[in-house]
């Protein structure tokens, strides 16, 4: 059989995709991954993979109806030439534009992950968040008619399609998270020294950097020898934080973007992630199995990475009092932070083991499944 795996950035499609990826290619099966901002080192990781690259003439952002009627046509021309038997389509552009390209090209079986609803569902400010939560809904109504799957990392993500009748309930399957390596991110002891916070996600405003910037200064101010990182990629959005903006914040070891986070988590003592909503966050994932405390905002994707409040924080969304209090109180009951650990690794080996995941996507994209 062919795949054809449509993204919005080959560096994501790489990073959480390769397991799912070699596993076909590993049973005989042709795989064509088709996503923008392609790098050397990304092309050399997916051909690494065994699956064939091609560029598409797409933006991750932007909204240009005419450039993006090009990707549609594209997109038709390259799917009938590929003549794939399953399109498998993720992240909102992906999907949007994907499945009704899959449709005309007559590709046999299409299927979607939803893998975070983002701006299109997360409210806020400005006329341009509100036209794009407008729009985002009515093209995703539009685009999933064409699918015959699709796949969601939550239940809140589900039953918000389901309420909105963006999607009907015999199209959709729930799996827990796109899964973490549990051998590549293994359980570690805590290092020595002091405490040390991580936070690693994309630098915009609905990641919850500004609060946890905001956070960061109230801790410092109460323990100066408490050391708060961050790990991310910018971005030049409207939605992205300025760097500017958070090289100005004294209290907070920016990191920048690094193309492995395993040795960061390692040296962490408790992962920290204030986004305001998630699909089912990778990074996190990664920390519980790497044997992490969580302090995670009580939101879609994030709150379940807490197992009954006894592996770390949950608090409420755009707050940085409540996530400062958090980190404060984990740092009073170091001696506790260990048994957390542990429990965050059991939750990763009983939900979010990689290799248990990819086989419900194959058997998913095979229409293996009702």
């Amino acid at each position: 059989m062919k795949f054809v795996f449509l993204g919005v950035q080959l560096a994501a499609l790489v990073k959480f995709r390769s397991a799912l990826i070699r596993e076909l290619v590993s049973a005989g099966h042709e795989v064509v991954a088709i996503a923008p901002e392609a790098t050397a080192y990304w092309l050399d990781q997916l051909a690494a993979t065994g699956a064939r690259y091609k560029a598409p003439p797409m933006a991750r952002n932007g909204l240009n109806p005419l450039w993006d009627m090009y990707l549609l046509v594209w997109l038709i021309q390259t799917l009938w030439s590929e003549k794939p038997d399953v399109l498998f389509c993720f992240q909102a552009k992906a999907v949007i534009y994907g499945l009704p390209a899959g449709f005309v090209a007559r590709v046999r079986r299409r299927v979607a992950m939803i893998e975070g609803l983002g701006q299109g569902f997360i409210k806020g400010q400005g006329l341009k968040r509100r036209i794009v939560r407008f729009i985002v809904p009515v093209l995703y109504f539009i685009s999933l008619c064409f699918g015959h799957k699709v796949i969601f990392l939550n239940a809140d993500d589900e039953a918000d399609f389901l309420r909105l009748r963006l999607a009907r309930a015999r199209q959709t399957a729930r799996i827990p998270g796109i899964g973490v390596d549990l051998s590549r991110f293994a359980f570690t002891p805590l290092p020595p020294g002091p405490l040390v916070f991580l936070m690693i996600g994309r630098l915009i405003a609905d990641k919850g950097v500004r609060e946890y910037l905001a956070a960061a200064q109230q801790v410092k101010e109460r323990y100066p020898e408490t050391v708060v990182q961050l790990i991310g990629e910018a971005d030049t959005t409207h939605a992205g934080v300025p760097l500017s903006e958070i090289t100005a914040t004294r209290a907070v070891e920016y990191l920048g973007e690094v193309p492995d986070v395993a040795p960061y988590l390692r040296s962490c003592h408790v992962f920290v992630l204030p986004s305001y909503r998630e699909g089912m966050p990778m990074a996190c994932m990664e920390a519980l199995a790497t044997g992490r405390a969580v302090i995670v905002t009580d939101a879609p994707g994030t709150r379940e990475m807490i197992k009954n409040h006894e592996n770390g924080e949950l608090v409420p969304v755009r707050d940085s009092h409540a996530l400062a209090a958090a980190m404060i109180k984990l740092i009073d009951s170091r001696q506790t932070l260990a048994q957390k650990g542990t429990l965050s690794r059991q939750l990763a080996e009983a939900r979010f083991d990689s290799r248990v995941i990819t086989q419900q996507v194959i058997d998913i994209l095979m229409g293996r499944t009702a």
